[in-house]
């Protein structure tokens, strides 16, 4: 049986490559972390990586890992299913739709 990868072991691979900011989505849609504020038109989504739980739906989640307009690398840690709201789930659609 093949290996699969945490989402810890991929978030640790993931900062090692330079992916240090700790993105989220604010209430606007825009992806923010510290001192950083981007257009979801203007990233790019470089990988992603979707984690499901051995028993509780709960720890299902996507982790995006995205380059912002500067260069700057971050990753995206998001909800899978119904614990996604109508604001994470729009900004994934515009992110998706490029």
């Amino acid at each position: 049986m093949e290996h699969m990868a945490t989402q810890s072991e991929v978030l640790a691979n993931l900062e090692a490559d330079g992916y240090t900011a700790n993105l989220r989505i604010d209430d606007d849609g825009s992806i923010v972390s510290s001192g950083l504020r981007w257009d979801p038109a203007d990233v790019v989504v470089d990988s992603t990586a979707r984690f499901e739980g051995m028993s509780n739906p709960d720890d299902e989640a996507i982790l995006c890992a995205i380059t912002g307009p500067s260069g700057r690398r971050g990753t995206l840690l998001l909800p899978y299913g119904p614990d996604l709201t109508a604001q994470q789930a729009e900004t994934v659609r515009a992110l998706a739709g490029r």
